[in-house]
């Protein structure tokens, strides 16, 4: 004998129930003594308003090697956190993209070509996978400034790199500069040396950097001495 049965469901979970989800619901009708179990597939999506879900992203982007020279590398590491359903997840298909700002922090632009990660990601819904690292080659033509910013984006699942909040991290460059040096003597008495007289000569450097080191040579080819001053008879 069939006997249709009246019940009201109220979602507790905190979680959005999706097309095609499978969900058990453990019923006590009245009249029943025991409990029954219904399962039901979904077949529309269910609007419950927000329910701590959220949709995939990428966020904390940190960077390591900063101040970096124009021309050098930096390490990006960054969490994914997965969407609702399979097609939203992270995985080692997944194609990522480098943005990097202006020397404003703003025209983000991509940099690089994409890449995908080998790592454990999560098979779940709304769960992060923390860690993700990459390099990132800083173009040689960007001038010094500390208003630069990189930010990743990606596709399958798609999230459009975000520069807001936790979206891109900042980072200082130094431009490319040349280095040279020019070479004096303390000897400008006459442009004639006889041989035996002691001579200093001093290098001062152009773009040396901080702490330059030095390696002086004979005729271009054999060495002689080290240090910022040289002297010889």
């Amino acid at each position: 004998m069939i006997k249709h049965i009246q019940f009201s469901i109220q979602q507790k979970a905190s979680r959005k129930l999706c097309f095609l989800h499978k969900v058990n619901f453990s019923l006590l009708p009245k009249g029943f003594s025991s409990r029954i179990c219904l399962i039901l597939l979904l077949s529309t999506i269910l609007l419950c308003g927000n329910l701590g879900v959220k949709a995939q992203t990428i966020n904390n982007v940190t960077v390591t090697g900063t101040p970096v020279c124009a021309g050098s590398d930096v390490t990006v590491t960054f969490n994914v956190t997965n969407g609702i359903g399979v097609v939203n997840h992270f995985t080692n298909s997944t194609s990522y993209q480098a943005f990097i700002s202006n020397a404003s922090g703003g025209a983000f632009t991509p940099v690089g070509a994409t890449f995908s990660i080998t790592a454990g990601y999560s098979t779940f819904d709304n769960i992060a996978t923390n860690g993700l690292s990459t390099t990132v080659s800083i173009p040689a033509g960007f001038v010094t400034g500390n208003g630069y910013r990189i930010s990743i984006g990606s596709t399958s699942p798609t999230f459009v790199a975000n520069a807001g909040q936790n979206g891109s991290a900042g980072f200082t460059v130094n431009a490319q500069v040349t280095p040279a040096v020019s070479i004096n003597s303390d000897y400008t008495t006459t442009p004639n040396v006889c041989a035996g007289t002691n001579i200093t000569f001093t290098a001062t450097p152009v773009n040396g950097g901080a702490a330059p080191s030095y390696q002086w040579y004979k005729n271009g080819s054999t060495p002689i001495g080290t240090g910022v001053s040289f002297m010889t008879s």
